[in-house]
């Protein structure tokens, strides 16, 4: 029990330490939030690091994870459109001195770590770019004629309807 003690212990250390490379919401998060058990992760397999080091894994994992989530959100676009959006992920310099690069669609920074948080949070970005190209919500439910919203579900990427509290479909997962 105390080698647990000891182990978390040096975990938020470390977190603590790194605030500043974080994800906001894994910031204001609590340590049991699921959010940061990607930093658990990485914790384990590398132990303390600097922070700089810390953007760099993050860096690895999103170029991994976010093609694959822009694919799943361009696939539910060419549902609406019949074609996909001119639209790329690009990579640029952090805003963090001394930090990885990061990666961003839209002129937004991406932050997800896991793909299914990647397709939610390039869902909500394209949503927005949608409504200036189409001039109406997009997706919608048409049984409560209310927009719907991306939004991570049981652990998967949905549209979800906040005023049937329903799923509407999975994103990606065809109409």
């Amino acid at each position: 029990m105390s080698d647990h003690k000891d182990w978390e212990g040096s975990f938020r250390e470390w977190l603590q330490s790194n605030e500043m490379y974080l994800d906001f919401k894994v910031s204001n998060a609590g340590f049991d939030s699921t959010l940061i058990d990607w930093y658990r992760d990485v914790f384990v397999e590398n132990g303390a690091m600097p922070g700089a080091r810390l953007t760099e894994i993050m860096l690895s994992t999103r170029r991994r994870i976010f093609p694959l989530a822009f694919e799943i959100v361009q696939g539910d676009i060419a549902l609406t459109l019949g074609h996909g959006l001119r639209m790329a992920l690009e990579e640029g310099p952090s805003e963090i001195p001394g930090a990885a690069n990061s990666i961003f669609l839209l002129g937004n920074i991406l932050l997800s770590l896991t793909e299914e948080e990647a397709v939610v949070e390039m869902a909500e970005i394209v949503q927005g770019e949608m409504m200036d190209i189409l001039y109406q919500v997009w997706p919608c439910c048409r049984e409560h004629n209310a927009a719907v919203y991306a939004e991570l579900r049981a652990g998967a990427p949905v549209w979800w309807c906040r005023t049937g509290a329903h799923v509407l479909k999975r994103i990606g997962g065809g109409s």
